[in-house]
């Protein structure tokens, strides 16, 4: 059983730059990785504490606070202390954020689809099979 964990490891670690590589090629960097993922964090767990989205991001406090003040300086997020204690700074997505997340999924939707057109259909209906199994599993974990 350990060496079938080994293999699927190792398929992973093949697995994840593939998947990144070639399905989000072409997106301007802008329109994701860890800024987008903060921001539509935000949004949907709107609220909860800077802790919170370094364990969701796993990156420490001070990467995350050059994040946010980013996101802050644009105007996608806002930062509230928590009134029960005042050491707690909690982050919510302002409408501005809202309209980020809409406009960079469309444009991240966009380059997929494109992505995605080097496919015939068999192969579209394979991986689409495959990926959803693969949601089914991930989710037990």
């Amino acid at each position: 059983m350990d060496k079938n964990k080994e293999v699927l490891v190792d398929i992973i670690f093949k697995f994840w730059p593939l998947f990144g590589n070639n399905i989000f090629k072409g997106i301007p960097y802008k329109n994701h990785g860890k800024y987008y993922h903060l921001v539509t964090l935000v949004d949907k767990f709107n609220g909860r504490p800077m802790k919170f989205y370094c364990e969701k991001l796993m990156i420490s406090k001070p990467n995350l606070s050059k994040m946010v003040n980013k996101a802050i300086e644009v105007g996608a997020i806002e930062r509230k202390y928590d009134e029960k204690d005042r050491r707690v700074i909690n982050l919510f997505v302002t409408e501005k954020g809202k309209e980020e997340i809409k406009k960079s999924r469309k444009l991240v939707r966009e380059a997929i689809l494109n992505n995605l057109n080097k496919l015939d259909e068999e192969t579209i209906a394979r991986f689409t099979k495959n990926l959803k199994e693969m949601i089914v599993i991930l989710e037990k974990l």
